[in-house]
């Protein structure tokens, strides 16, 4: 398991010479390592187009150790939502030096003139996992 995993898209109009290969280190628990990883996976899922569906069934096969643990841990509606598997694992990893990263954020975040601010606050806890 400790090994990265290679996914390749081939295309249509040149399937034997189009080989992308997206490289995603599996995820064991570092919380140093945590918000790497998530920006590699989202990228990688973005590229390739999966659905919610999809990046919630690939999401456990890079993960490892107490990574791992805590998926397994999670209640079904949580894996089976990207953003909700995605809020739970902010929630976990996502202390120190990385609230202050989000904190600066949430600053920077603009409400618009139609949205009520109990809405508009809601988000932002949701979106930084506050």
């Amino acid at each position: 398991m400790d090994q990265d995993y290679k996914v390749v898209k081939l295309t249509e109009s040149n399937p034997k010479q189009a080989n992308y290969n997206f490289d995603i280190t599996p995820f064991g628990g570092e919380e140093t390592l945590f918000s790497d990883f998530i920006e590699r996976f989202t990228l990688v899922s973005n590229a390739l187009a999966w659905t919610d569906v999809e990046t919630c069934s690939y999401f456990p096969l890079y993960l490892k150790g107490p990574a791992l643990d805590i998926y397994t841990s999670l209640a079904t509606k949580v894996k089976t939502s990207w953003s909700e598997l995605l809020a739970a694992f902010k929630k976990h990893y996502i202390t120190g030096d990385t609230a202050k990263l989000f904190s600066r954020e949430f600053r920077k975040s603009n409400q618009k003139a139609t949205t009520i601010a109990k809405i508009f606050v809601e988000e932002i806890i949701f979106r930084y996992g506050a």
